[in-house]
């Protein structure tokens, strides 16, 4: 069971030992991808400056008329943790 949903596939292999290990992986792999896991470390590498900028860009598309408000209030963050990896 993951996620409420029953999941049952064939491990092709008549060693059960193999099939648990096979199905311990691939329960493993659906609790990534449900929880998002995939490229965790790409996303945690990086400052909080260059992800600041991704937003603000984003947001000027989003909302042009808040966007001078916005540039400033992210300034000041980016100035004042603009430095700091996002896991920090």
């Amino acid at each position: 069971m993951v996620c409420g949903r029953r999941i049952q596939e064939s491990s092709k292999s008549p060693s059960r030992t193999i099939a648990r290990t096979a199905e311990q992986n691939r329960r493993r792999e659906l609790e990534q991808g449900f929880n998002n896991f995939t490229g965790v470390r790409h996303e945690r590498i990086r400052t909080f400056s260059k992800v600041a900028d991704e937003f603000f860009n984003g947001y000027k598309l989003r909302l042009p008329d808040s966007a001078v408000f916005a540039d400033y209030a992210i300034d000041h963050l980016k100035r004042l943790v603009g430095s700091k990896m996002l896991v920090d």
